[in-house]
């Protein structure tokens, strides 16, 4: 078989080979590959075997079993494809999977769709696991009572928590809480505005105590147990010298929905005000100055 370089490419025990030449970022040559990827037709069983696995004729039975097959069937896909470059693909697999997850759920207990997001498509981790280290906890939720498992979806939930001396993106915080089954993301961008109190402000200082991390993260996953329907929560906050301008905070959340994603992320702005141990420094266009004692 002869490949040329962005030419045609061929399919071969469910693979896509592609000749393609990248793109050389950061300075690096060019170089030329074999990218290889899930065929179409090999993408389409997966869905068929999803379908298959979620279907209506499986609601009488047991929810663990159900969600057993189908993390033996994506842990199986995942490890015969994990060698091509098939991070976009993979991702359409693992919604998919989740949107069937949430309709059989809403089908079994006859309620709304959103019932159904709100057992599984809050428990999934951001990678092609989908449901994989959630067994359990899905299949309780589905069963019934059993124990409370709002906690049980920290880890997935909290994206982006970092206390830093560098200048803060919004566009990362963005991308952090970014997700396919998220209907509304809520920023909000904390800035140093230059007056308070009606002082003139020329530049202000954050200090932060060395557990401030540790205690953003918890704050985050406070609210990640407080809001069950928050998909992920990030929380960026600058520490050192800043201008007039210079974003300070940047929290984040995503849901379903966003009257969840506007409450969740006013909770976690006031939270981490209230709690997270950093200090600012205000100086003013009098030659005054004055410690504030949170952020």
């Amino acid at each position: 078989m002869h490949l040329e370089e962005e030419g045609e490419g061929f399919n071969f025990l469910g693979l896509c080979h592609w000749l393609v030449r990248s793109r050389g970022l950061n300075g690096k040559e060019p170089v030329t590959l074999l990218a290889r990827w899930p065929a179409d037709k090999a993408m389409q069983h997966a869905r068929d075997r999803i379908r298959e696995l979620t279907g209506r004729s499986r609601l009488l039975l047991d929810p663990k079993q159900i969600v057993e097959d189908l993390s033996r069937f994506l842990g199986g896909w995942a490890a015969y494809f994990r060698f091509s470059n098939s991070a976009a693909r993979f991702e359409k697999i693992r919604s998919y999977s989740r949107m069937r997850m949430a309709l059989f759920t809403s089908k079994r207990k006859r309620r709304s769709w959103e019932f159904g997001w709100s057992v599984v498509a809050y428990q999934c981790p951001d990678q092609l696991r989908a449901l994989l280290p959630q067994q359990a906890a899905i299949a309780n939720r589905l069963t019934g009572p059993g124990g409370d498992t709002r906690y049980l979806c920290r880890v997935s939930q909290i994206r982006l928590i970092a206390i830093r001396d560098t200048p803060l993106s919004v566009d990362e915080v963005r991308n952090a809480i970014a997700d396919p089954a998220a209907g509304g993301e809520v920023l909000f961008v904390g800035t140093v505005r230059d007056k308070d109190a009606d002082k003139g402000v020329t530049a202000l200082a954050y200090s932060a105590h060395p557990s401030a991390e540790a205690e953003l993260r918890k704050v985050a996953e406070s609210i990640a147990a407080k809001y069950p329907e928050a998909i992920a929560v990030a929380a960026v906050h600058r520490i050192g010298e800043l201008a007039i301008g210079d974003l300070a905070v940047v929290v984040g959340v995503s849901c379903a929905h966003r009257a969840e994603a506007f409450h969740a992320c006013h909770a976690l702005i006031d939270e981490l005000k209230v709690t997270v141990p950093v200090w600012k420094h205000q100086r003013f266009t009098d030659g005054t100055d004055e410690w504030v004692g949170s952020a």
